[in-house]
């Protein structure tokens, strides 16, 4: 079969084919960078999100390179089929885009036994594949049904596949950046998805737009008969795609956990530097025709290629560690300009070599496959893409389940640099290249000599002052466990957030006595958040609880706590009231409904992806219902990575679900302030119960402020009016992550500490209307305020230390059992 000489006006067919591969590929990327944020509210907030959006997204997309490569022989109209499946992917996003609102009720129809029964990973690997593969295979559909309408005499795959493939991938680097830096700040998650089907829109009609001008592809002479696979494409280039789809995918997942050591955890770290690989990727394939020259053709290129992937892949992660030590620094550049600015920069440098050799093998191999012209090798190509992209799937599943867990980061990275190095001696003997087989011999004793030292780098960074107890950096990132004279025993992720430490100890223990004094008889209790355990272990300490429910989301830090603060946290992992929950909060507390008497939500990272679900109407309702009549819920605040703006918009979000709520501090210091906002379900805060429970608790509390109503009621900063004008954060507007991750990337945020705390404070109390049941405790909650206050000046004198001391209560000062190296501040009994 020979395709009929192009006529002048289907000339333009290419112009409008690389034009809708680019707007196609700005869609599609922008669907996936959207996906990794949206099912969050799915998997969870941790890695496995990112890794499955990989998976799902590239085995969609080796499924519908596959189906455009079975039909592209039999479609006489490509341009309608290529808008059909466009405005396909639009309409098939749909579930996606309303996922938060029916996996809410979906967790609390199936109910914790779903937990209890480990059935929920499959509910939610079968979710992921039915609502993130779909539309993903109608995008893998693009490209070989565009060959279809393009390829003949005058259009080769070997020249014109390669333009089309990469514009497709530069076109995603756009749409990436647009939702990035415009939709999502701009717009919030779902008007930004919205946005993103528009541009599906638009393809779509772009497409019925090249069929209304360029008609149906005619054909000389009859059908011929179908092509057997092996006759159409060698074996030999479906394994170089697969396999270089599944090494850019493994590697891409480790160095993205790599660079995270030394970025802020947020979306737009994490996003910039995908931006950065695909960038380098696109025009990897734009460069690629003229290396083909240079080196003679496929045969001569592909052992270079592999084998300087191999060296460049073992060079990456010494090149970071040398800027580490030469003080790199992401944090608080001054500006989200200048943060993305130095991203870039680092990420070319560290990155750009490796996913630039390692982007030319599939043009390559694209070239080595197009040869010859003619529209049989368009259905090739699709083959060809469908390899690479379940190579891709692969390489992200087996990368995040097996790869980094067992080998870590670095592990992961040498062994795709042995992989990339075998490969070249592989693509050398093919080429039968003498002068390839060389390189490629020189790039495998690279990788061997330097597998053991790139494998052991460490994950903490040597120049910090600690002692590593342990480390493990795998597919939930970096964990470390440390130890100083600052911090006493730690846990640090990503080699920057502190989880806790035992310098806080006493703190910590607060935090998860303050919400059990608030009830009047609590005995089923829950705790969102583990780290050290030394919040949740409080509960030990209450002789009514007979049932504590911990969840925490990592399992490396539920096996650290066990392993490293047993001695701080109580042993809770081996008393029997205990049980852990390795799941997501939001879903943990969607499955439990009208169960606890106390849940308490812990401290969470503002900017952390996804950290910020924690802190929405949505997931503030589904704590509420899993009250029981009577019960409390008390979240804990970060006020130190908090603005203004941000307190209000969560308290909003708190409001909107409890109404009236009452808000406690956890201690003075007004440097590194916690904040809880308080919520019942159906109840309201009596101070006879707080003076009845704080007595009840006495014998076993040691903490001076917990053994006394009195205590109490100095950590009281007041029930301030429902903040009706305020905008709630919500899972649909990111107001609160968008909003921390671009004070924190930009720098100078104005957080609520020192002086700012303290005039919030105050404003929050004189707004109050204070619920005391005598007067007492009324003046005693003013107390607080003015000890915080001299707090911020005990440092200077002895005079604040003694104004301190007149405020505290007499019953707190003559208290025999009080252990007053847990005063949450400078001690007052001293000046």
């Amino acid at each position: 079969m020979e395709r009929i000489d192009e006529q002048p006006a289907v000339r333009g067919a290419f112009a409008w084919a690389c034009a809708l591969a680019a707007g196609s590929g700005a869609a599609a990327l922008a669907h996936q960078l959207l996906w990794t944020r949206r099912t969050v509210d799915l998997l969870g907030a941790g890695s496995e999100s990112a890794a499955r959006v990989f998976a799902c997204f590239f085995l969609g997309l080796a499924l519908g390179s596959g189906l455009g490569a079975w039909i592209a022989r039999r479609v006489r109209r490509p341009w309608l089929t290529l808008g059909v499946a466009e405005a396909g992917v639009a309409v098939l996003c749909l579930p996606v885009v309303f996922l938060p609102t029916w996996t809410s009720g979906l967790w609390t129809a199936l109910g914790p036994t779903i937990l209890e029964n480990g059935g929920i990973a499959w509910v939610k690997l079968g979710l992921s594949l039915l609502t993130l593969t779909p539309p993903a295979v109608l995008m893998g559909v693009f490209l070989p049904v565009a060959g279809r309408a393009v390829f003949g005499k005058r259009r080769r795959l070997g020249r014109d596949g390669l333009w089309l493939y990469a514009l497709n991938t530069l076109g995603g680097v756009a749409g990436m950046a647009a939702v990035l830096l415009w939709a999502l700040p701009a717009l919030g998650a779902m008007a930004a998805m919205w946005f993103t089907l528009a541009v599906n829109a638009a393809v779509a009609a772009g497409c019925f737009s090249a069929h209304a001008r360029f008609g149906a592809v005619r054909e000389a002479g009859e059908e011929s008969a179908p092509v057997p696979l092996r006759r159409l494409v060698s074996a030999w280039v479906l394994s170089l795609a697969f396999a270089s789809g599944f090494l850019v995918l493994a590697s891409e997942l480790a160095f993205l956990q790599m660079l995270l050591l030394a970025a802020p955890l947020s979306l737009y770290a994490a996003a910039g530097m995908l931006m950065t690989v695909i960038l380098c990727l696109g025009l990897a394939a734009l460069a690629t025709p003229r290396l083909l020259r240079a080196a003679g053709g496929p045969k001569g290129l592909l052992p270079f290629a592999l084998g300087a992937s191999a060296v460049a892949t073992l060079a990456a992660p010494v090149g970071f560690h040398v800027l580490g030590r030469f003080g790199l620094n992401l944090f608080e550049i001054g500006g989200v300009g200048a943060f993305f600015a130095v991203l870039a920069a680092v990420s070319l440098l560290v990155l750009g070599p490796v996913f630039f050799v390692s982007g030319v093998v599939l043009p390559a191999v694209f070239a080595a496959h197009g040869e010859r012209a003619g529209n049989e090798r368009g259905q090739g190509w699709g083959w060809i893409l469908a390899a690479n992209g379940f190579g891709g799937f692969l390489g992200a599943e087996l990368t995040y389940r097996i790869l980094m867990p067992a080998a870590g980061i670095y592990g992961t990275i040498a062994t795709c640099a042995a992989a990339y190095a075998a490969l070249a001696l592989a693509a050398a003997v093919q080429a039968r290249s003498r002068t390839g087989a060389g390189f490629a011999l020189a790039s495998a004793a690279a990788a061997v000599l330097a597998f053991a030292p790139v494998a052991g780098l460490p994950s903490v960074n040597p120049s910090v002052p600690v002692r590593v107890l342990h480390g493990e950096a795998g597919r939930e990132g970096s964990l470390a466990v440390i130890e100083s004279a600052a911090t006493g025993r730690a846990m640090l992720l990503q080699n920057q957030y502190m989880l806790g430490s035992t310098a806080a100890r006493y703190e910590q223990e607060r935090l998860g006595h303050i919400p059990l004094l608030l009830h009047p008889a609590p005995r089923r209790v829950g705790y969102i958040g583990m780290a050290t355990g030394i919040t949740p272990s409080a509960a030990l300490q209450h002789e009514g609880v007979k049932r504590i429910d911990i969840v925490e989301l990592s399992r490396s830090v539920a096996r650290a706590a066990e392993d490293w603060f047993v001695e701080f946290n109580g042993g809770l992992h081996a008393d029997p009231r205990v049980r852990l929950w390795l799941e997501d909060g939001r879903v943990f507390a969607a499955a439990h409904r009208g169960v606890f008497d106390v849940l308490t939500g812990d401290l969470f990272l503002p900017w952390g992806p996804g950290e910020g679900r924690l802190y929405t109407v949505e997931h503030f309702a589904h704590c509420r219902a899993a009250l029981r009549p009577g019960g409390v819920f008390v979240q804990w605040l970060p006020m130190h990575q908090l603005t203004r703006g941000q307190f209000d918009t969560v308290r909003a979000a708190f409001a909107e679900v409890f109404g009236e709520h009452d808000v406690f501090t956890a201690g003075f210091e007004p440097h590194t302030p916690l904040t809880a906002l308080v919520g019942w379900h159906d109840g309201a805060l009596d101070w006879e119960v707080v003076r009845a429970r704080t007595a009840e608790a006495r014998p076993s509390l040691a903490d001076p402020v917990l053994r006394h109503a009195e205590g109490m009621a100095l950590l009281y900063v007041g029930r301030p009016p429902v903040p009706y004008e305020v905008v709630s954060n919500t899972l649909d507007n990111m107001r609160l992550e968008l909003d921390a991750a671009r004070r924190r990337i930009g720098g100078g945020a104005p957080y609520l500490t020192g002086a700012q705390w303290l005039e919030l404070r105050g404003q929050l109390a004189n707004a109050s209307a204070t619920p005391f049941s005598f007067g007492a405790e009324a003046e005693f909650a003013r107390s607080g305020e003015r000890i915080a206050r001299a707090s911020l000046r005990a440092r200077g004198g002895s005079e604040a230390r003694r104004s301190m001391r007149d405020l505290v209560p007499e019953a707190l000062l003559h208290d025999p059992g009080a252990d007053w190296r847990r005063w949450p501040g400078p001690d007052p009994r001293y000046h």
